[in-house]
């Protein structure tokens, strides 16, 4: 906004251009570039100081490293406990609902461009306390004595592993009308069932036939309609 600006001993009389609007702001907390008034953004009111905001900051790094990351409710709980442990002054909000306001974590993750909000992975423990340095170089330690020992070319070293595939996939975005609380697409039922698909490839990149394990008891021909030539369908209780 243009202001009309006039000097009034230590104050600045900013006056509106339509001269309807007056209001007094100290020199020393403006600056002045032309017709146009600049304020100073003070840091007064923030709860933390910078260096104790990157300690926040790498605290939720190292958190997140070993698959322990931080929520935004247990990390604006745990600021809360920063600041009661240190004797930090923070807004009232912050004591009444022992955790620190919506509008601080997503002010504080704009001024930290290196933290993201992401969705993680489920990871099982036994996966991340077996997947240790150690255990990796025994494995391949035993793989470097099964090559020398066998003569093992890559085209005889396989790789097998699962997915689980569902009969019915997830509905696309369709374009509805705005304000619509449901919007519903045609499937031919809500649930499909979960099918295991076992893929199997060698080191030097050529894949066999997939695997397909139906939920079933007895196996039929069109189980497999559609599927890779060669494919496997097979039948089991459970899938």
């Amino acid at each position: 906004m243009i202001f009309h600006l006039s000097l009034f001993g230590s104050f600045i009389i900013c006056t509106c251009a339509r001269g309807r609007t007056r209001f007094y702001v100290l020199r020393t907390t403006a600056k002045i570039f032309g017709s146009r008034l600049h304020l100073y953004k003070y840091t007064s009111n923030q709860v933390f100081t910078k260096h104790q905001e990157k300690e926040i900051c790498e605290y939720f790094k190292a958190c997140s490293n070993p698959q322990h990351g931080f929520t935004c409710t247990m990390a604006r709980k745990f600021v809360f406990e920063y600041a009661t442990i240190n004797d930090i002054a923070m807004p009232l909000s912050w004591v009444d609902n022992e955790k620190a306001g919506i509008d601080w974590i997503q002010a504080f993750m704009k001024s930290n461009q290196d933290l993201s909000l992401r969705k993680p992975q489920n990871t099982s423990l036994y996966r991340l306390t077996v997947f240790k340095k150690s255990a990796v170089m025994e494995f391949f330690d035993n793989m470097q004595h099964l090559l020398k020992n066998n003569s093992l070319s890559p085209c005889d070293i396989y790789n097998l592993d699962e997915t689980g595939i569902t009969t019915v996939l997830q509905s696309p975005k369709v374009i509805s009308s705005k304000g619509r609380r449901t919007v519903s697409q045609v499937a031919s039922v809500e649930r499909g069932s979960l099918v295991t698909m076992v893929g199997i490839v060698n080191a030097s990149g050529n894949a066999l036939p997939p695997v397909y394990v139906f939920p079933r008891i007895k196996y039929k021909e069109h189980f497999v309609n559609g599927s890779p030539n060669g494919c496997l369908g097979i039948t089991d209780k459970s899938g």
